[in-house]
């Protein structure tokens, strides 16, 4: 128990020092004298080694949670004590989680990469259509293009449906699907793009083995 304790503070502080880190405003060359170029060089700098540091926390940080995800203490990470994981695939850079709690369904998807983490709804596990989604839009404040994660999923209880498809302002990505049980799979799809569903439309597309399309869904 001692040691479990220890875990979980260790990752909370690793969270907290990401998260003040995160509101660090990087430095504005507009206006600049020459006079002050070394000092704004040096700020620049700086603000470069605390990306890394950030990047440095968030790896460790996903490594912590990948190793209790991937042992016995799994189940206790979670904050409510009757939660049941349906699923968990852990891989090298990435993990996949689907579980339930007193707060309904949940598909959690992580990964080393930035910004790669998010926590999606689902409705039920027995949908009517055969296939549920959620979606979420996370923006990169690191990204000088403004660049926003688009992260989509669900579960899919119709056998008939076999690959999930989104199109997002014409471009199509194929979604990742995985088998929780013999009556269930997953699926999640996550993209970037530098604009948000105020300027595009956002369909999804459940397929059978023919591509034929079983059901659709359009989002704007």
């Amino acid at each position: 128990m001692k040691k479990r304790n220890e875990i979980f503070f260790g990752l909370t502080i690793i969270a907290l020092v990401i998260a003040v880190l995160s509101f660090i405003d990087p430095v504005d060359n507009k206006d600049v004298t020459p006079t002050n170029q070394d000092d704004v060089t040096d700020l620049e700098k700086e603000n470069e080694h605390l990306k890394q540091d950030i990047k440095g926390l968030e790896d460790s940080l996903f490594e912590s949670k990948k190793y209790i995800f991937d042992s016995n203490l799994a189940k206790d990470y979670f904050s409510d004590p009757e939660t049941e994981i349906l699923y968990k695939e852990i891989e090298e850079t990435k993990y996949v989680i689907v579980y339930i709690d007193g707060h309904g369904n949940h598909l959690y998807v992580s990964s080393k990469e930035p910004w790669y983490e998010i926590l999606l709804t689902i409705p039920t596990l027995e949908p009517d259509d055969g296939i549920t989604w959620d979606y979420i839009g996370m923006g990169n404040s690191f990204d000088d293009k403004g660049i926003t994660n688009h992260f989509l999923g669900g579960i899919i209880t119709n056998n008939e449906i076999k690959d999930v498809h989104v199109s997002f302002n014409g471009e199509v990505y194929e979604a990742d699907i995985f088998k929780i049980n013999e009556n269930m799979y997953g699926w999640y799809s996550i993209y970037k793009k530098s604009s948000g569903l105020d300027e595009n439309t956002l369909k999804i597309q459940a397929l059978d083995e023919d591509g034929f399309i079983m059901w659709q869904k359009t989002i704007r």
